[in-house]
Protein backbone atom coordinates (compact mmCIF):
# COMPACT_ATOMS: atom_id res chain seq x y z
CA UNK A 1 0.00 0.00 0.00
CA UNK A 2 1.08 3.58 -0.40
CA UNK A 3 3.08 5.29 -3.10
CA UNK A 4 3.50 3.36 -6.29
CA UNK A 5 3.52 3.38 -10.06
CA UNK A 6 -0.26 3.55 -10.29
CA UNK A 7 -3.47 2.14 -8.85
CA UNK A 8 -3.32 -1.53 -7.96
CA UNK A 9 -4.68 -4.18 -5.61
CA UNK A 10 -1.42 -5.92 -4.65
CA UNK A 11 -0.19 -5.79 -1.05
CA UNK A 12 2.92 -7.27 0.55
CA UNK A 13 3.82 -8.34 4.09
CA UNK A 14 7.25 -7.96 5.71
CA UNK A 15 8.41 -10.50 8.34
CA UNK A 16 11.59 -8.66 9.37
CA UNK A 17 13.77 -10.06 6.60
CA UNK A 18 11.70 -10.75 3.46
CA UNK A 19 8.61 -9.51 1.65
CA UNK A 20 5.82 -11.90 0.64
CA UNK A 21 2.51 -11.46 -1.18
CA UNK A 22 -0.44 -10.43 0.97
CA UNK A 23 -4.14 -10.46 0.17
CA UNK A 24 -5.33 -8.25 -2.68
CA UNK A 25 -7.26 -5.07 -1.93
CA UNK A 26 -10.87 -4.94 -3.18
CA UNK A 27 -10.48 -1.41 -4.61
CA UNK A 28 -7.50 -0.70 -6.90
CA UNK A 29 -5.84 2.57 -5.88
CA UNK A 30 -2.50 4.22 -5.15
CA UNK A 31 -1.23 6.77 -2.62
CA UNK A 32 -3.52 5.46 0.13
CA UNK A 33 -3.08 5.48 3.90
CA UNK A 34 -2.65 2.46 6.07
CA UNK A 35 -2.02 1.31 9.62
CA UNK A 36 -1.86 -1.87 11.66
CA UNK A 37 -0.04 -5.18 11.54
CA UNK A 38 0.22 -8.18 9.20
CA UNK A 39 -2.84 -9.79 10.74
CA UNK A 40 -4.93 -6.72 11.55
CA UNK A 41 -4.63 -3.71 9.24
CA UNK A 42 -6.63 -0.90 7.69
CA UNK A 43 -6.20 0.75 4.28
CA UNK A 44 -8.11 3.92 3.42
CA UNK A 45 -8.48 6.67 0.84
CA UNK A 46 -6.22 6.82 -2.19
CA UNK A 47 -6.04 7.90 -5.80
CA UNK A 48 -8.13 6.18 -8.48
CA UNK A 49 -7.62 6.23 -12.23
CA UNK A 50 -7.95 8.55 -14.06
CA UNK A 51 -7.21 11.24 -11.47
CA UNK A 52 -10.19 10.75 -9.15
CA UNK A 53 -10.02 10.30 -5.38
CA UNK A 54 -11.27 7.44 -3.16
CA UNK A 55 -12.82 7.44 0.30
CA UNK A 56 -12.86 3.61 0.43
CA UNK A 57 -11.83 1.91 3.69
CA UNK A 58 -10.82 -1.74 3.90
CA UNK A 59 -9.89 -3.96 6.85
CA UNK A 60 -7.33 -6.80 6.64
CA UNK A 61 -7.46 -9.96 8.78
CA UNK A 62 -4.13 -11.43 7.66
CA UNK A 63 -5.70 -13.19 4.68
CA UNK A 64 -8.36 -11.04 3.01
CA UNK A 65 -9.55 -7.42 2.81
CA UNK A 66 -13.17 -6.46 3.56
CA UNK A 67 -14.98 -3.17 2.96
CA UNK A 68 -15.76 -0.87 5.89
CA UNK A 69 -17.22 2.61 6.49
CA UNK A 70 -15.64 5.02 3.94
CA UNK A 71 -13.67 8.11 4.94
CA UNK A 72 -15.67 11.32 5.34
CA UNK A 73 -13.18 13.21 3.13
CA UNK A 74 -11.90 11.39 0.05
CA UNK A 75 -8.14 12.07 -0.27
CA UNK A 76 -4.72 10.73 -1.21
CA UNK A 77 -1.06 11.36 -0.27
CA UNK A 78 -1.96 11.92 3.39
CA UNK A 79 -0.51 10.92 6.74
CA UNK A 80 -1.84 7.88 8.55
CA UNK A 81 -1.12 6.22 11.88
CA UNK A 82 -2.54 3.76 14.38
CA UNK A 83 -3.98 0.26 14.33
CA UNK A 84 -6.96 -1.39 12.65
CA UNK A 85 -8.98 -0.64 15.78
CA UNK A 86 -7.97 3.00 16.24
CA UNK A 87 -6.40 4.91 13.38
CA UNK A 88 -5.94 8.43 12.02
CA UNK A 89 -5.88 9.94 8.55
CA UNK A 90 -4.68 13.55 8.33
CA UNK A 91 -3.88 16.19 5.73
CA UNK A 92 -3.38 15.15 2.13
CA UNK A 93 -4.66 16.11 -1.27
CA UNK A 94 -8.28 16.19 -2.39
CA UNK A 95 -7.11 18.68 -3.79
CA UNK A 96 -5.73 19.99 -0.47
CA UNK A 97 -7.16 18.87 2.86
CA UNK A 98 -6.52 19.90 6.45
CA UNK A 99 -9.11 17.47 7.85
CA UNK A 100 -8.19 14.86 10.45
CA UNK A 101 -10.30 11.72 10.68
CA UNK A 102 -10.33 9.19 13.50
CA UNK A 103 -11.35 5.55 12.95
CA UNK A 104 -12.64 3.45 15.86
CA UNK A 105 -13.66 -0.19 15.46
CA UNK A 106 -16.01 -1.64 18.04
CA UNK A 107 -18.54 -4.41 18.35
CA UNK A 108 -22.27 -4.62 18.80
CA UNK A 109 -24.87 -7.36 19.18
CA UNK A 110 -25.42 -7.21 15.40
CA UNK A 111 -21.75 -7.67 14.58
CA UNK A 112 -19.11 -5.05 13.85
CA UNK A 113 -19.94 -1.39 14.37
CA UNK A 114 -17.57 1.42 13.48
CA UNK A 115 -17.45 5.15 14.03
CA UNK A 116 -15.63 7.82 12.07
CA UNK A 117 -15.22 11.38 13.31
CA UNK A 118 -13.83 14.34 11.37
CA UNK A 119 -12.26 17.48 12.79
Amino acid sequence: MGFGAGPGVITEEYDGSTWTAGGNLNTARSNLGGAGTQTSAIGFGGELPPGSVSSATELYDGTAWSSAIPMGTARYQFGSAGTQNAGLGFGGRSPASTATEEWTLGSSAAGTASTLTTS
